[in-house]
């Protein structure tokens, strides 16, 4: 028996009663069909998080069956939401109290989004297979504060995800990152 397996509905058109979803792990886009979904079909659409069988239409292309729409609330992407927010309030919070400038959380915003766009830019580019953004580059903008963004856009278009050395290493930078911080917020504390 066949593993269930995880995805994001990418694409929906609720006219036609189809669309288009992206495995959790990767790989080609998967047809799914309303009448394939045997749960939550009032909540299906871009970005619902659905957990479905993987089966074959007439020509033997791949579709999801026995589709289901989950809450989500333990996937990856959500999760990456919530960590990332939970830090950029934390740095907020850091700010109002005074033990952080002001720009410091312009700075994280702007950087978090800036690296998003460049791992979306990686990500079209590994796509269409063209030159790629180097790892040594993504990494700097990670270690340099933009790794909510990074661990966000990692996520949402499942890039960087499988590879456990590059996931090691991002990982390695944000606890760097986050040491940095804290070490800078304790020496302003004690002034």
């Amino acid at each position: 028996m066949a593993r269930r397996q995880r995805g994001v509905i990418r694409t929906w058109k609720a006219a036609q009663g189809y669309g288009f979803l992206a495995p959790e792990h990767g790989g080609e886009e998967i047809f799914v069909h309303i009448t394939a979904v045997v749960a939550g079909r009032h909540r299906l659409g871009p970005g619902s998080v659905v957990v479905y069988d993987l089966g074959r239409d007439a020509q033997q292309r791949p579709r999801a069956v026995n589709v289901r729409v989950g809450s989500g609330l333990g996937t990856p992407l959500r999760l990456a939401l919530l960590a990332s927010s939970l830090f950029l309030i934390a740095v907020g919070v850091i700010s109002w109290l005074g033990l952080l400038p002001a720009w410091i959380v312009l700075a994280y915003l702007l950087l978090s989004g800036f690296t998003a766009l460049v791992y979306r830019f990686d990500k079209r580019q590994a796509v269409q297979g063209q030159r790629r953004v180097p790892e040594a580059t993504l990494h700097l903008l990670d270690a340099l504060g933009g790794w909510p963004g990074a661990l966000i856009a990692q996520w949402a278009l499942h890039h960087k995800t499988r590879k456990v050395a590059y996931q090691l290493t991002f990982w390695l930078l944000v606890g760097l990152h986050l040491l940095g911080l804290a070490g800078v917020v304790w020496v302003v504390g004690r002034f």
